[in-house]
């Protein structure tokens, strides 16, 4: 909640110190809390009250998560699905999603799942050192 006690996120997870069966020692929490941001809660609750089923955005690619640059690389597109629709190819650097900088996978991620299946948004990448840009039509799964 904010300081309006308006709703902004949905816990997810919080961070614990482990516990010590041998000495007795019991865990608890750092203080460090994890959620998922109020506007993607509030589609995935809608969506369930709707259907009974959430769904989520995909892009149909595989990432190389242990990418040392910056941006989001492309090991292999699902032939037919969004990313191989687009014209994507392994090796690509994926470096903006809409308005939104990848910094890394996980970032691009993260601007994946914010966004409803079947969203279109331009997309800018890197190919042979040349910057791209184009339109991608995100893909659903089931979850």
């Amino acid at each position: 909640m904010n300081a309006r006690g308006e709703v902004i996120g949905v816990d997810a997870a919080i961070e614990t110190l482990g516990s010590d069966p041998i000495t007795g020692t019991q865990g608890g929490s750092i203080g460090l809390g994890f959620a998922i941001p109020v506007n993607q809660a509030r589609r995935i609750i809608v969506e369930l009250i709707r259907t009974g089923h959430a769904t989520h955005s995909v892009l149909g690619a595989t990432l190389n998560e242990a990418y040392a640059g910056t941006g989001a690389q492309i090991v292999t597109s699902v032939p037919g699905g969004p990313a191989g629709n687009t014209g994507l190819r392994p090796g690509d650097v994926i470096t903006k999603l809409g308005s939104q900088p990848i910094m890394t996978a996980y970032s691009l991620m993260d601007a994946i799942a914010s966004l409803p299946p079947g969203s279109t948004v331009g997309i800018s990448f890197i190919r042979h050192g040349q910057p791209m840009v184009a339109q991608i039509t995100l893909g659903s799964a089931g979850s």
